[in-house]
């Protein structure tokens, strides 16, 4: 299902409604004129986090079957969105979605169903005398696949996408709008987490490029981010929290109700979790998860109460423990750690050592006293390690048979709001039983050997035709995409 493709010039719509078609006729008689000489698509290049330069080390990592295969009775596959504009259904759309029929079929998935409706759940803090905000707030929408394992038995496998653009859209129509030479238009159907924005006054002319960076991948984008690491995350935090519990609970609940933790079914707290995530997405699994342990990584306050910690955490920790795999497509978090860097790092203790702070004895990890080795205000700077270490105290005395937690970072170099996993995340990590793999991509023709467009850089990971598909479907063994060695 899928193919090696290295064609001299692709055109690829972008995944979501940020697109750089507008960018202009100069632009497009320029690279007109260079599709004969742009450089080609290049492959993967796979490599454990642990490396060096000096010490590169080729990567492996597992199929996505593996994990679906050892699922006892249901997988949950968790989508989450990063920076930018993104309507219902950017991951589950049978056409354009990530998991569209294509991609699902290159999965071994088989549908059970069509897409769901997608819910909305209205922003829990935006209420004034009782009456909800109507254009702030999240979906979530879902969909249900089976999985044949090679015993002929099946593994159901529920497949929810999170979609949080509509906690803050409107800030960026009200505040950011301005700064815009074009309107954006809105997302079909509408919704609150696209919506049109029409107040775009730019009077100053921007060069063509320049427009895309300062628009596109600024104002639209990395806004986001901004708005994330400051006071609003919490918000975002709590719209997560909301969303998990809903999708873990025996109960069902309208746009205006608030997810009771303790309507939890264990059927789907045993459930085996694999989240894919772009960009900022993967911070917000680990700092919602990791706060709702009691540990508020993201920095400050805790986004939730002590009474609201207190009933969720013991379902959303078996939601950590069952955890193998973690796809970050599009990865930030170097970038989003500065906003944790602690005021007593030296300039003589290199970066953040969280790490040597967390290494775990033997006996630690053995009787689940792990937990006690973690400074808690460096988290930020490394929420891996501590998701992984929460994962291996949540756990217990089954820590050694849970296996592994597989981190797998996408990345393309010409991206301007990605980077890879440094070596500094995975040194002296102990016993923690954690593996990262930095996998390098591709995602957009470079031009004249000097540039490569932004928007796609950062957009186009989850294509249907993207190589990136295909590692996730076979795995990776010594450096290479597992299939391409057999």
């Amino acid at each position: 299902m899928f193919h090696h493709r290295r064609p001299i010039f692709i055109h690829r719509p972008q995944p979501t409604r940020l697109s750089v078609a507008r960018t202009g006729s100069r632009l497009g008689l320029l690279l007109a004129l260079a599709s004969i000489i742009a450089g080609c698509l290049s492959g993967l290049t796979i490599r454990d986090a642990r490396g060096t330069p000096e010490n590169i080390i080729s990567g492996t990592t597992p199929a996505l079957a593996s994990y679906l295969s050892g699922a006892q009775d249901q997988a949950i596959v968790v989508l989450v969105h990063g920076v930018g504009l993104h309507c219902p259904k950017y991951g589950l759309d049978r056409k354009s979605g990530w998991l569209n029929d294509d991609t699902a079929a290159g999965l071994k998935l088989t549908a059970l169903g069509d897409v769901g409706d997608p819910e909305f759940i209205s922003d829990a803090d935006n209420r004034v005398g009782g009456v909800v905000d109507p254009k702030s707030g999240l979906y979530l929408t879902r969909r249900e696949f089976a999985f044949q394992r090679a015993n002929k038995t099946q593994a159901r496998v529920l497949v929810a996408e999170v979609t949080w653009s509509g906690l803050t859209a409107w800030i960026k129509n009200n505040q950011l709008a301005y700064d815009l030479s074009d309107p954006v238009p809105e997302g079909k159907p509408p919704t609150v987490a696209c919506p049109a924005i029409t107040e775009a006054t730019n009077p100053f002319p921007r060069q063509t490029l320049n427009k895309v960076i300062k628009e596109n991948t600024l104002d639209l984008s990395l806004s986001d981010a901004v708005l994330y690491v400051g006071t609003y995350g919490a918000k975002i935090e709590r719209g997560m929290a909301e969303v998990l519990c809903r999708l873990t609970s025996k109960q069902t609940y309208d746009a205006t109700q608030i997810c009771d933790w303790n309507s939890a079914d264990p059927r789907q707290l045993n459930s085996r979790f694999i989240f894919m995530t772009h960009s900022i997405g993967s911070r917000i699994v680990y700092d919602t998860l990791l706060d709702l342990s009691g540990t508020a990584s993201r920095g400050g306050a805790s986004a939730f109460s002590h009474a609201y910690r207190a009933t969720a955490h013991p379902a959303t920790d078996r939601i950590v423990e069952n955890t193998k795999a973690i796809y970050m497509f599009a990865n930030q978090l170097p970038l989003l750690g500065l906003a944790n860097v602690p005021v007593t790092l030296r300039s003589d203790d290199g970066p953040v050592p969280v790490l040597e702070a967390m290494v775990l004895s033997d006996a630690e990890s053995t009787n689940a006293k792990a937990a006690a080795s973690i400074d808690p205000s460096r988290c930020g700077a490394n929420p891996i390690a501590c998701f992984a270490n929460l994962r291996t105290h949540s756990a217990g005395a089954q820590a050694a048979t849970i296996g592994p937690l597989d981190i797998v970072a996408f990345s393309d170099p010409n991206d301007l709001l990605t980077y890879g996993i440094p070596p500094w995340y995975v040194r002296d990590v102990g016993t923690l039983n954690l593996h990262i793999t930095n996998v390098t991509m591709q995602n957009a023709t470079h031009w004249l050997g000097l540039f490569e467009m932004p928007t796609s850089a950062h957009g186009n990971y989850m294509l249907k035709d993207s190589p990136a598909w295909r590692l996730v479907a076979c795995g990776a063994r010594d450096g290479s995409i597992a299939c391409d060695k057999t």
